[in-house]
């Protein structure tokens, strides 16, 4: 487990003091991990609009004393309670009878708090391109859940950069990685669940097939990694490693299968319970009780000693993260073509760029999770994305030494196997300039539908304070894919015309040169 950090944590339960957990991952952790006290009140997972340093981060930044302004603005708020019997409110409910402190169901005037900023098919990348959106600066332990999303080409990377990040934030937190690995998934993270054999593996309760198909009881590769590299300075828990032996005995915490998972990713869910959130969270519990039962002989740190040498990173500073449903953000969007519209979306949506909280595809059940993006089905659909305004520019120029450096896009879309389609850059207008650049969301399908991320170059051009200043956009078309292997469905149902950004953001990496 880990080792400074983790036993300050363990000292602040057996002193009785308030704690505040914040919880950073996918699917798993949006829906199933909840939240609790006044971590519940939406309004506080707002990001700010404050430049980013790369770790280690200082005392004077400018987001970190917002946030912890911010969040102290609205302590007297009615704290409320979101699922109370998912992940967090019963880890924090069992901390409290460690405590000595009594639990109330509703968590009003609770003293702690645990924040879930979980968003489904997101990696890694997502917090490291937005950390001030994501990221609480006086966290006491952060839990990081990316298990099933990781890919294994760019997670070990991606991991160790958030874990950096979350090392040097100024509260020095304890990080506990939460392996969530999926049971349908095989090495080569080929899901099995579309012929049903690991859900009849599931169903029979066929150990030796679940571990011939999926790496049971193995620890995620990135995780592991990221642990060795670490030598101990964070915690981590492998979901199928605790239940191997309960699954063995046929215990009834983990058997039978089909009762702790219901597609090989997420937990089962039946009448507001989940089964296997009540394991998950004995397995937080757990690692507490070890952490304190190990402080006792301790006096608690003073200080905690730097953390190993961070991952390279490039120095970037991240500028703006956008807010894609902030109508300010977009400068203008024009109608593709209805005609080409696959059919599915014909009469259900409109013709231009649009914001939307869920899904367009899948079940009922699919279409109520929340998975915020900007969207469109329309060929030839065009939107211009404001990336930086003029104020921030000239805000940004001076904070910078000037407008000189590398300055970086990120873009985050949706890709899966099914419906999704490409979308071009087709370059930058106002102050600046880019390179056009095709996006297919189509290529090299994933199992189940996650965040890719691809970036581009952006020029920033000067401009004499005599003329009006000008914003910096991008310019986003969709365009259509057509499947390739022949099929018995028209050519009309084989159009994938749907394309789904999830977030933007600019960095830039200050010139060393004058």
């Amino acid at each position: 487990m880990g080792k400074h950090a983790t036993e300050r944590f363990a000292h602040k339960v057996l002193e009785k003091k308030p704690l505040k957990v914040l919880a950073v991952g996918g699917s798993n952790t949006e829906s199933f991990f909840g939240c609790a006290g006044l971590g519940c009140d939406s309004y506080l997972r707002g990001g700010m609009n404050e430049p980013v340093h790369s770790p280690p981060f200082s005392d004077v930044e400018p987001w970190l004393a917002k946030r912890v302004a911010f969040f102290s603005a609205v302590a007297a708020a009615h704290a409320r309670l979101h699922s109370e019997d998912y992940i967090l409110p019963v880890f924090l409910r069992e901390v409290a009878a460690l405590q000595g402190l009594n639990s109330n169901a509703s968590f009003a005037g609770y003293p702690h708090t645990a924040i879930n900023v979980g968003v489904g098919a997101t990696s890694p990348l997502t917090v490291l391109n937005c950390p001030g959106a994501y990221l609480y600066p006086d966290a006491d332990l952060v839990i990081v859940e990316y298990g099933v999303n990781s890919s294994v080409e760019d997670g070990v990377h991606h991991m160790r950069y958030l874990v950096d990040t979350l090392l040097r934030l100024p509260s020095r937190p304890a990080v506990l990685l939460f392996d969530v690995n999926a049971w349908c998934i095989n090495s080569d993270r080929i899901r099995h669940t579309e012929n049903n054999a690991c859900r009849r593996n599931l169903e029979d309760g066929n150990l030796e097939n679940l571990k011939r198909e999926g790496e049971v009881g193995i620890m995620t590769e990135e995780f592991s990694k990221v642990v060795e590299a670490l030598d101990g300075e964070v915690a981590h828990y492998s979901v199928k490693r605790a239940l191997m032996p309960l699954m063995e005995q046929h215990d009834e915490r983990a058997w039978p299968l089909t009762s702790l998972t219901q597609d090989g990713i997420h937990p089962f869910h039946v009448s507001g319970k989940c089964k296997l959130c009540s394991l998950y969270a004995d397995m937080l519990v757990g690692w507490t009780k070890l952490a304190i039962e190990q402080a006792r002989s301790t006096t608690p740190p003073s200080s905690i000693p730097p953390p190993p040498p961070a991952a390279p990173r490039d120095g970037a500073i991240t500028v703006n993260c956008l807010n894609l449903s902030d109508k300010e953000t977009i400068a203008y969007t024009h109608d593709g073509s209805y005609e080409q519209m696959a059919p599915q979306y014909r009469d259900q949506h409109p013709a231009n760029w649009f914001f939307t909280k869920h899904p367009l595809d899948g079940t009922d059940e699919q279409k109520r999770r929340t998975k915020p993006g900007l969207v469109a089905v329309a060929p030839g659909a065009k939107v211009g994305i404001t990336l930086i305004t003029p104020q921030m520019l000239e805000h940004h120029g001076e904070l910078i030494d000037g407008l000189d450096g590398a300055w970086t896009v990120s873009i985050s879309y949706l890709a899966a196997k099914d419906h999704v389609g490409a979308a071009r850059i087709d370059g930058c207008e106002g102050v600046c300039s880019c390179d056009s650049m095709l996006i297919d969301a189509s290529l090299d399908p994933p199992a189940t539908a996650v965040e890719r991320t691809r970036e581009f170059s952006l020029k920033i051009g000067r401009r004499p304070r005599s003329l009006q200043p000008l914003p910096c956009l991008v310019v986003v078309r969709l365009e259509s894919v057509t499947t390739k292997q022949p099929d018995a469905q028209s050519a009309e149902n084989k159009a994938k015309t749907k394309f789904k950004l999830l977030g933007v953001s600019v960095s830039v990496v200050r010139s060393t040169t004058n």
